[in-house]
């Protein structure tokens, strides 16, 4: 059995971060990246449906991010794993989603930029992460629309809810990194929180943890160029 399985995208990565260019591998493979530098002997299965191109532009004066993405170029019908997480990444830009409701253990989904996620899959969710920027209503309408608690995040806060209870958390001024390039940020910040579900913590704590830990690894990454 994995720790845990990711299904969803992949993509190849055209990066221009100013002028300078790279190619690289983008959507899952930026959560098993994060995955892998906070616990390097986790089990982690892939299982990409998609794979796709995008174009992404690194603003570093404002640490924004611009991309146009080309999903499903090549798509693909998963093999579901036992694992003790399950993760669906970008389910509003897949076109089969029909395989999410059988998917193993804690279920949970991502969104990025673009259609509105059908909130109807939302029911086989025990964790649903959309970026404030992505919300397709209020927090509350989203709770109802989840089985289980929606993880509404900015690059410097989140709350965590069920409907009943929410739990904020914003960082310390000092935690937050200017000028930076924050292509992956939300993959970071999803996989650190799926880590901290892993190791068994309290919302708080994982919220602490998910956010401090996305900081400091866009630090890091960031004192390489």
């Amino acid at each position: 059995m994995h720790d845990i399985t990711l299904y969803g995208h992949m993509t190849v990565d055209r990066i221009f971060d100013g002028f300078q260019e790279k190619q690289t591998l983008g959507a899952m493979v930026n959560m098993w990246r994060t995955f892998k530098q906070v616990s390097p002997d986790m089990d982690i299965g892939m299982c990409p449906t998609s794979i796709g191109e995008a174009v992404v532009y690194i603003d570093r004066d404002s640490s924004t991010r611009y991309s146009n993405f080309v999903p499903d170029i090549k798509t693909n019908s998963p093999i579901i794993q036992q694992s003790k997480i399950s993760h669906a990444m970008y389910i509003n830009k897949l076109l089969d989603v029909s395989w999410l409701k059988d998917l193993t253990g804690i279920v949970s989904a991502d969104v990025c930029a673009g259609p509105r996620v059908d909130s109807k899959l939302l029911q086989h969710l025990d964790y649903f992460f959309i970026a404030d920027e992505d919300a397709y209503a209020d927090l509350s309408t989203m709770c109802k629309d989840t089985k289980g608690h929606v993880i509404l995040h900015t690059n410097k806060s989140s709350v965590v809810s069920d409907g009943r209870y929410e739990v904020k958390y914003e960082i310390d001024e000092g935690m937050f990194v200017p000028k930076s390039n924050v292509l992956g940020a939300g993959d970071m910040f999803a996989s650190c929180f799926l880590y901290g579900i892993h190791l068994g913590l309290q919302i708080e704590e994982i919220q602490k943890f998910a956010h401090e830990t996305t900081s400091k690894l866009i630090r890091t990454e960031n004192e390489k160029i």
